[in-house]
């Protein structure tokens, strides 16, 4: 199962905190979210639907794919390659809506 949630941003505190919209694994929720498991401000190893989850680490930005975005736009936009978009996010193809970290 992979963990689907709202990412909220705290650049104050350097935090992301995630609401968890399916039951998820540690490892999968890591996996979906680009983060190692250390990162996590819990030692539960499984997330219930509704919880929120806080992140010790927040990646430096976030994209939301907007229509005509294409990979090579965001990453011309944010001067990175498209190798380190795919790799970071795990993905292969955009959708409109995704939200990308950067």
């Amino acid at each position: 199962m992979s963990a689907e949630g709202i990412v909220y941003l705290d650049n104050y505190l350097n935090k992301q905190i995630v609401i968890c919209y399916e039951d998820c694994t540690k490892e999968d929720f890591c996996y979906k979210h680009c983060v190692s498991t250390n990162c996590l401000n819990s030692n539960q190893e499984n997330f219930r639907v509704g919880e929120y989850v806080l992140i010790n680490n927040k990646p430096t930005k976030v994209h939301i794919v907007k229509p005509k975005d294409t990979l090579q736009s965001i990453a011309t936009k944010y001067d990175v390659s498209v190798e380190k978009i795919k790799e970071k996010n795990k993905i292969n193809a955009i959708f409109i809506g995704q939200q990308l970290f950067i």
